[in-house]
């Protein structure tokens, strides 16, 4: 940001010379990224914090957890952008408007406890076609409530963002193909989301997947 405004300044001849680009002010190291997981207790007592004292915004929380969406992009969802007849939510990041990829929709699965969270949110509100599904929610309603929960489970660093991370984590320990987790996070680049590799599938998840195997073989014409 601090760069951002020296580059202003040299544009507006307050500055002779950028600081940072003449090496005057040594540019600071980016911190390494945190990669945030739950533990199933954790992902309890978040969910259970909802509950107890906002449950009118459980559905956001969920759809942060289990869509890797941004809050922006919730918070910007129209009722027709679900389809929960096939449990799916349509997203679209506005954030990385530089790549190829920025525009372009994805389609997200949606767990059934999420689905019945939705229309339970749209039957109660009335909300319909373009309407906003949270536009009856401030957002700092959400974040207090987040930090609340957050504090339930002695994780009080935990942030809103990082809810996208937890649900990469899950969709990678439930044998979900890396490629495919790639473009349910919207990344523009297979490289962005190995990062999530080094958490292994469990091995229900691998016994499921070999079921799945063995009924695509017994198929029939």
């Amino acid at each position: 940001m601090i760069s951002g405004l020296c580059t202003w300044l040299v544009n507006q001849s307050r500055l002779a010379s950028h600081p940072i680009r003449g090496k005057q002010v040594e540019k600071r190291e980016e911190p390494p990224h945190r990669i945030p997981e739950l533990s199933p207790a954790e992902y309890q007592g978040y969910t259970t914090a909802y509950r107890e004292q906002r449950p009118d915004l459980l559905v956001l929380a969920l759809l942060l957890v289990h869509t890797a969406a941004d809050v922006g992009e919730v918070f910007g969802l129209m009722v027709r952008d679900f389809d929960l007849e096939a449990k799916r939510v349509r997203l679209q990041r506005t954030k990385t408007r530089r790549h190829k990829t920025a525009n372009k929709p994805r389609l997200v699965p949606l767990p059934s406890v999420l689905v019945a969270e939705i229309r339970s949110h749209i039957a109660e509100h009335g909300v319909e076609g373009s309407d906003q599904l949270f536009q009856m929610v401030p957002r700092r309603e959400l974040e207090n409530m987040h930090q609340r929960a957050a504090n339930a489970i002695s994780r009080p660093e935990l942030t809103l963002k990082d809810l996208r991370h937890i649900a990469a984590i899950s969709w990678v320990k439930a044998g979900v193909h890396i490629r495919t987790v790639s473009r349910y996070m919207g990344h523009a680049s297979i490289q962005m989301t190995m990062r999530y590799t080094e958490f292994e599938p469990d091995e229900g998840a691998a016994t499921e997947q070999a079921e799945r195997a063995l009924e695509t073989l017994n198929k029939t014409a």
